[in-house]
Order: C-alpha cells, then structure tokens, then sequence
C-alpha cells in the first residue's frame, strides 16, 4: 500500500467537507450585554396541503379549494435557539453541583475547532439536578443547568486558530477539572477500514526509511495532536450491540505527536495532519481522531435509524447482536454506537473517509 496514493484521495475529500472551518468568522470578543453576532437556528413546519375539489364540483368550488391549499401550504419559520457570540455568558441563578464529570473526549493537549462555538459536556447523579456547573477559557465563561444527570455548557465566541496551549478550566465551588495545553485548530475524524487503520509503524516498516518514513520523520515537537478513540486496551465494547453509549471508554486520551503515540495511529491521518500543518505554515493546529477498523462493514458506522431504514443488518436473536447481511463476521452499528454518538457534539472541519477500493 502507497501512502501517497491514500493521502491524495482523502486530501481531497477532507479539504471538500472541511471547507467551512476556514470560512468562519475570527474571534468575537463582544461582552455580555453589548452588540453582539447572533446565530439563529430555525426549523420549517409545513402543515401540508387540502385535498383538492371532489368530482363534479364546480369551478369556483375549484377555484375555492386551490385557495386553501395555497394558504395551508405555507412555510412558517419557527425559532428553536438563538446563540449570542459573547465572550461572557449569561451567570446563572443556581446553586453549584458538589460531583460531576467530564465527558472522556476532552482532556489535556486537545484541540478544539475554530470558528466555531465549543460545547462541553458531561454528566453528575440525578441528586444534582437543578443545580450548575461553569466553565472557563481563554476569556471566556460560561455556565450550564445539569439536567436529567447531563449537562452542556456552550463557549460562544468563535476563536481563531492558536498553536499557543491555554487551560480551559470546568468547574463549581467544591470541584475543579483541569485541561492543559488545549489548542485551537481544525479537528478531523479519520475513519474506514483497515486502509484507514493502517497504522504510521506498518507505513515505515513497508517503505523502509529511505521513502519518505523512519522514526526521524515524526516530529514530536508537531502542532498536531491525536486521539485514537477505538484504542481501547483490546476491549471493544458490544459489537453489533444497539445500544447506544452516551460516553467513550478510552484508556487513552489526547496526545501529543510522541514515537510512541505516533507509531500505532493511522497514517493515512498522521501524514494528512502534517500536510494540513504545511499547507497553513503551522498557524493551524490539527487534531485527529482515529475511529477506523479492518474489514468494518459501512454498517459499522451507522446509527441505529439509519441501519433500519436501510435494511444493511439482521438482528440473530441467538447470538443478541446485529450482523451485516451475507455476514457471519461482519457486526454493524458499533463504531457509531461505541464511539461516535458520544462525541457527536465535538465541532469538527472534516472527515477524511477511506473505505477499500
């Protein structure tokens, strides 16, 4: 396998679908209170059209009936949220929570995505209902209501790309969580089969150190950081289990571009990264997040509706778990389920996608 011949593809692709995060405004460090952008999230409702005229009726009686159908067909626009781009938000009426965690997708050395409004989660037992937990970073604040044992607080205003690591600081009157070192950049899944998992040791030991690879080539001291979610310690949760996990079961987190770091992940990721790093001169810091397994069916990596409204799985009731179809081996709904619903809040620029050939 040619990494060359990877890379260009999923270049091409990542470039495609993470277009946006170049296109966002820089940061907006307007205070509460004072003008400030807005972002409105609106729904369309159609009420949907009247049967028209029965048979026999007459032209006006027609006539009367397209009238009708003209006015219930309208489209109304229903507000569902307004964020405020604001670098203070709003301080809540609330007693602070005693316990809570934070969700396992944030830790030291992350990268968090530009131009783009950074939301923080995590959970705490129902006993803490009702009551808050606030949140610090690089100028901002905010402040979030736990509600049904979760909660998600929102940073507003959108920053521009930093190599310089801030701490961002979650936290009440009893508890403190800490991340170091956290950069703002654009942040990509990498995902597929086997051609995404094959890994930056698999690259060196088949192109030799003389194409491009050799451990000297990974440079520790990169702005680019990684996070191989589905590294797991060998347990991979429930294959072909429908259930869906609200948070991730890492043994490892967020990492800097260390040999040892470097060497299992993807290179089709690795060597993406450092060539998205070139391409902005090293003002951008990338992150990527590997979720990719060899000979994972497409159904691997959808949700639950998706694959029944597709029809791509059976459920095999002796067994508990769903297959893809013509497929002993072949599990569905998993990756997505185990690792991508709890961190389908995570802002990203892109996917770079590599499913065979």
């Amino acid at each position: 396998m040619k990494i060359k011949r990877i890379l260009s593809f999923a270049l091409i692709l990542a470039m495609l679908t993470g277009a946006f995060a170049s296109c966002g405004g820089g940061q907006n460090e307007t205070e509460a209170g004072s003008s400030a952008n807005t972002e409105t999230v609106t729904t369309i409702e159609t009420d949907g059209a009247t049967e028209g005229a029965t048979d026999g009726a007459t032209e006006d009686d027609s006539a009367a009936a397209s009238e009708t159908e003209s006015e219930t067909e309208t489209e109304t626009e229903t507000e569902t949220e307004i964020i405020t781009d604001r670098m203070v938000g709003e301080t809540l009426e609330a007693a602070y929570a005693t316990n809570f965690t934070v969700a396992k997708i944030f830790s030291d050395d992350m990268v968090v995505q530009r131009n783009e409004h950074i939301r923080i989660w995590g959970f705490a037992p129902e006993s803490e209902n009702g009551k808050k937990v606030s949140g610090e970073f690089k100028g901002m604040f905010s402040e979030a209501i736990i509600e049904n044992g979760e909660w998600t607080l929102t940073f507003t205003a959108r920053l521009e790309a930093d190599t310089k690591g801030a701490e961002m600081k979650i936290y009440t009157d009893k508890k403190t969580v800490t991340f170091k070192n956290v950069l703002v950049g654009d942040v990509y899944l990498i995902m597929g089969q086997s051609n995404a998992a094959y890994s930056v040791n698999e690259h060196i030991s088949y192109n030799g150190t003389n194409n491009g690879g050799g451990k000297a080539a990974i440079d520790e001291n990169s702005i680019i950081r990684l996070n191989y979610l589905n590294n797991s310690g060998g347990s991979y949760r429930e294959k072909g289990s429908a259930y869906v996990y609200s948070d991730l079961e890492n043994t490892k987190f967020w990492t800097k571009t260390t040999e040892a770091d470097t060497l299992p992940f993807s290179a089709l990721g690795y060597y993406f990264a450092r060539q998205m790093v070139e391409k902005t001169e090293g003002k951008v810091p990338v992150g990527m997040i590997e979720v990719a397994r060899g000979g994972a069916p497409l159904g691997s990596f959808l949700p639950n509706e998706l694959a029944d409204s597709l029809n791509t799985d059976y459920y095999n009731p002796a067994t508990g778990v769903y297959f893809t179809h013509r497929s002993t081996e072949h599990m569905g709904r998993y990756l997505y389920n185990c690792y991508l619903a709890p961190i389908q809040k995570y802002a990203i620029a892109g996917v770079v996608w590599y499913q065979g050939e």
